[in-house]
């Protein structure tokens, strides 16, 4: 089964992809993750759109296609793409991508959660500058405040998390991606699992929906 995971930022997108990864031996194609390590390794693609991350907007559909193709014909089964599409334009334009693989889409799962839980998801995190571990002021914090617990490292606070952008992030959200679920709702694909609650929550709900669905 390959699925797509879609929702606001701050949702848990990520956290459910690894869930599903341990427990499914799936795995994750993440855009973000994509874009992050071509900005930390200083690569032409990285410069290109450190800037258009840190301001919170959408990088453009040509750049995250050629890198989710990439990834998906180097196994075209068993994949969570977390992140993309983001956009009408991005769903057309992987569908393209998947018959050329080929490969399919089987099901979409839309998490959702309100924009106050979003908010304070996301600018309580914090990312560890050396190892990319994900941490949290309230839900998850490191043993001792600002340093990682698995290498040592400063954890920061990523651009894309400040209170400011953040702001602007949900609105792109609800501006171009939320119409994704009608899009993938008209398909027959589109499921919808409610977000709020402890990760472990969320991923029982998940799981529910997948044995529904076959995949056990």
């Amino acid at each position: 089964m390959n699925l797509i995971l879609f929702g606001p930022p701050g949702v848990g997108k990520g956290t459910q992809a690894q869930n599903l990864i341990k427990n499914y031996n799936m795995r994750q194609i993440s855009t973000g993750h994509l874009l992050r390590n071509a900005i930390k390794n200083r690569t032409e693609l990285g410069l290109r759109v450190e800037k258009t991350l840190a301001d919170g907007q959408l990088v453009s559909d040509e750049i995250v296609g050629t890198l989710v193709k990439d990834e998906i014909q180097n196994r075209p089964n068993l994949w969570i793409l977390d992140g993309y599409p983001r956009t009408i334009s991005q769903a057309e334009t992987l569908e393209g991508l998947l018959r050329q693989v080929p490969s399919k889409t089987d099901l979409v799962i839309s998490i959702s959660a309100n924009d106050a839980e979003l908010v304070r998801r996301l600018s309580g995190r914090r990312t560890c500058s050396k190892c990319g571990a994900v941490f949290h002021i309230e839900d998850q914090p490191s043993q001792k405040e600002g340093i990682c617990d698995k290498c040592g490292g400063a954890l920061i606070i990523r651009p894309d998390d400040q209170k400011d952008v953040i702001t602007r992030r949900l609105q792109v959200y609800r501006d171009n991606t939320a119409p994704l679920e009608k899009y993938y709702e008209a398909k027959g694909a589109l499921q919808r699992v409610d977000g709020s609650g402890n990760p472990e929550q969320v991923f029982g709900r998940i799981q529910e929906l997948l044995q529904k669905k076959g995949l056990k």
